[in-house]
This record gives C-alpha cells, sequence and structure tokens, in this order.
C-alpha cells in the first residue's frame, strides 16, 4: 500500500488494453452516477489511467467559454486524511487545498467546475476519517436539492476495502454499506492484448525493434510474465507495468545482441525482470519479518 501520493509522468500514456478498458468503465460509471467500486492488481496502470481521464475531460468548454473539470481526483493514504485536501488541489490548486472548511470549499468548485466524477485513488487505504470526509461531502454538500452530484468511483487494488476502519462507527458503516454496489474486476492483458499492447510501446519507445516482430511472439511472453513471481492472488494477467519493463529490458538486450533471435532476446528479458522481481520480493519479506520481530520485541 502507497503512503504517499504518486504522480505519474503522463508523458508515459499509452493507451493499452488494459487503460482501454478503465476508461471505459469510468465512462460508465460517470453516466450512470451514484458509487461504484473498480479493483484491478497492483501495478495494472489504474492511476495513469485515472489521471489521464481528468486530464483529457477537463479540456471541454461550456457554451459560454469556461472550462469543465468534468473528472477530479481524491487520494488516499494510509493513515493521512487526503481525500479532501487532494481533491482540492486537483481543483484549485494548493493555495486553495489550505482553505479552512474545505468540504464546503471543495463542493462549491465541484459546481462551478460541473464535475461529473470524483476518482478516489488507492481507496484501499481509507481509514476511517477518510470515509468520513468523503461521505460528508457526498451527503451533506453535494446531496443538496438542485446540485449536481457527481458519481464517485473507488479505485482499488483489492476486492475487499477498508471497512474494518469502521467497526467502531456503525453508522458510517451503515451509510458506506447502502451506497456500495457490487465491485467490478477490471482484469489485465491476455495473450492478445499482450502483442498489442507491446506493439503499442515498441512503435514509440523503439520503432526500430517493429521489423524484428517481437510482438509475434506474445504467447510466449505472456507465459513468461505470468509466472508465480508476476502474479497477484494468482490471476493469469500481464499487468501494464510489467508490460512497459519487459518491454525497456527487451530493447536494451535487442540492442546488444544483434546476432541472437528474437525469441532469445525475449526470453533473456523476461528473465532478467524475473530475477528483479524476485529480488524486490525477498526484500519485502526480509522487511515484513524484521518488522514482525521488532514487534514481537516489544
Amino acid at each position: 500500500m502507497n503512503d504517499v501520493e504518486h504522480e505519474p509522468d503522463q508523458s508515459l500514456y499509452l493507451p493499452l488494453p488494459f487503460a482501454v478498458r478503465w476508461e471505459s468503465a469510468l465512462d460508465r460509471a460517470m453516466r450512470q452516477g451514484g458509487w461504484h467500486c473498480f479493483i484491478a492488481p497492483p501495478q495494472s496502470g489504474k492511476t495513469m489511467s485515472n489521471r489521464h481521464k481528468a486530464v483529457t475531460e477537463r479540456a471541454q468548454k461550456t457554451s459560454d467559454g469556461r472550462t469543465e473539470m468534468r473528472v477530479g481526483i481524491g487520494w488516499s493514504a494510509n493513515h493521512k486524511p487526503l481525500v479532501l485536501r487532494s481533491l482540492a488541489r486537483d481543483i484549485g490548486g494548493p493555495r486553495f487545498a489550505m482553505l479552512a472548511g474545505r468540504e464546503l470549499s471543495v463542493a462549491d468548485m465541484i459546481r462551478k467546475v460541473l464535475m461529473r466524477l470524483i476518482i478516489i485513488n488507492n481507496a484501499h487505504n481509507l481509514d476511517a476519517t477518510q470515509w468520513q470526509e468523503l461521505l460528508t461531502l457526498d451527503d451533506v454538500t453535494l446531496g443538496s436539492p438542485g446540485g449536481i452530484r457527481p458519481a464517485i468511483v473507488l479505485s482499488s487494488a483489492y476486492a475487499e476495502l477498508p471497512l474494518a476502519s469502521l467497526a467502531r462507527r456503525p453508522d458510517l458503516l451503515g451509510q458506506v454499506q447502502k451506497r456500495l454496489r457490487n465491485p467490478t474486476y477490471i482484469p489485465g492483458h491476455d495473450r492478445d492484448e499482450v502483442k498489442e499492447g507491446l506493439r503499442l510501446i515498441l512503435e514509440r519507445d523503439a520503432p526500430e525493434l517493429i521489423r524484428d516482430r517481437p510482438h509475434d511472439h506474445a504467447s510466449l511472453i505472456f507465459n513468461l510474465l505470468t509466472e508465480p513471481v508476476f502474479l497477484v492472488d494468482g490471476v493469469k494477467a500481464v499487468s501494464s507495468v510489467d508490460l512497459y519493463e519487459f518491454s525497456r529490458r527487451l530493447v536494451a538486450y535487442r540492442r546488444k545482441h544483434r546476432d541472437e533471435s528474437i525469441a532469445e532476446c525475449v526470453r533473456a528479458a523476461a528473465a532478467r525482470l524475473k530475477k528483479e522481481q524476485l529480488t524486490l520480493v525477498k526484500s519485502k519479506q526480509e522487511r515484513i519479518a524484521k518488522a514482525q520481530a521488532a514487534t514481537e520485541a516489544a
């Protein structure tokens, strides 16, 4: 889980199949209204797609010349009441984010910019304070008669939202449960989508490799990038981040080993990524073990 806000570099955005699927789901939520929970594994590309949706939607102009901001993003991070503060900054910048009584200020700004969708990024980190902020924004202010009531999407990496934090607040828990619909799971890339996604990445980052047609080895790439070390909850799909990272290593390896077949380069690039992933997993396990040992010692 992330403890800080992490803004993706939008210059890296590509309409990979997952991004298209995720943003289509956001479109449906915006049309339907209400609360929604969209789930995809870590590293799928949710944050990048959320920000891209916000940037593209806010470029629209009204008949009187105003710029609409149809999509806003609030962040949730462990033990930090970021939802309203980050949503305020998204709408009006850092100074607006620091205004007193931001619940009322944010709601007023939402009406002024004609916002139709609020995305709560990293919703799997919501704590009781953040749930309270979100409910206040939705129920007390946005629910006023005649006002615009945007759809709210909880963007999460895990199917189980952190409702345990509301165990001591049955009133809040009931309000959240009343609003939530069944979560919608949005999968990563399948075999065919790996081919399309890799082609898009190479066309932008290394067009000279297109003639080698590494994307024709999509089935092999899919098998290599769905080995257990890459999977979350055992779901066989390739995340956007793994596809980007694989393509970087493939490009670097191919440029140094032109004498090898493209299939050999594919295997070598995947092996490098796997080794790095195993190192990260081991490091994480060691950190967890140390933390547990420290807790037990205390």
